[in-house]
């Protein structure tokens, strides 16, 4: 293991496993960032202070946790295509329904069975108010420079980790997103490269649809930055591929 790697395993904990627990941090995570943070939802309406919608009945989730706090700093889950009476649908098509086919992305492109969206990624600030930063440490600067004791960066990585791990465990070959531009400049720094799939897009601000190959990331991150590449690599084959779910963290 590089130093990278026992740096950020000394702060932060990657959690994927499939019970109620990762769940409910899940939700409450999404309710913290989404409804009192940035206001984008309305309060009302969510019990128990939970942020849910139709989409996690058919979702993977995955947190990030401050080990020594054990704050939930922020989350991320995969939707896989699901049948209703429309056919078969993601998030991104229930709210642009003919995107996908107006740029050819056919099944060939994207194959549905192992393609999931990218959705609802959020990192709280609240939760790492009263933290000490991560910094000063050598394992820094060899990650490129791109942290500089800031937790954000290295949170957004460790979610980009758990993607990753719940993509080889469910045989998930391709993602599907909506994102800020912004983030998806700061995870092109990581080498985790979208193609877009046209132009920017209103949906919640400013956003741009896009899609890549699991694989074709996971080489471009190897080359980009190695010490991250070979942490996302000990995360995802931690646990042998026979092992229950459970089992993962």
């Amino acid at each position: 293991m590089n130093d990278f790697s026992k740096f950020f395993n000394r702060h932060f904990e990657i959690k994927t496993n499939v019970d109620r627990e990762i769940q409910e941090e899940s939700f409450k995570m999404r309710y913290q960032v989404y409804c009192l943070e940035r206001g984008m939802k309305s309060s009302e309406g969510f019990t128990r202070c939970r942020e849910r919608d139709e989409f996690d009945a058919n979702a993977l989730h995955g947190i990030v946790q401050h080990r020594d706090s054990h704050r939930t700093m922020g989350t991320v889950r995969l939707v896989r295509s699901r049948h209703n009476i429309f056919g078969q649908r993601f998030p991104l098509e229930e709210a642009f329904p003919s995107l996908l086919r107006e740029h050819g992305l056919n099944d060939r492109i994207l194959p549905r069975a192992t393609t999931a969206e990218i959705s609802r990624l959020a990192i709280s600030k609240i939760s790492q108010q009263d933290l000490p930063q991560p910094g000063g440490e050598q394992a820094l600067s060899r990650a490129g420079g791109y942290f500089n004791g800031r937790c954000y960066p290295l949170v957004t990585f460790g979610l980009f980790v758990a993607l990753m791990r719940l993509s080889a465990r469910h045989d998930i070959t391709h993602w599907l997103a909506i994102m800020e531009p912004s983030l998806l400049r700061l995870l092109s720094r990581f080498g985790i490269a979208f193609q877009r799939i046209g132009g920017v897009v209103d949906f919640h601000g400013r956003r741009q649809p896009c899609y890549g190959r699991v694989a074709d990331i996971r080489a471009r991150v190897r080359n980009v930055e190695r010490d991250l590449f070979d942490l996302a690599e000990h995360h995802v084959h931690r646990v042998s591929p026979m092992l229950p779910e459970r089992a993962a963290c």
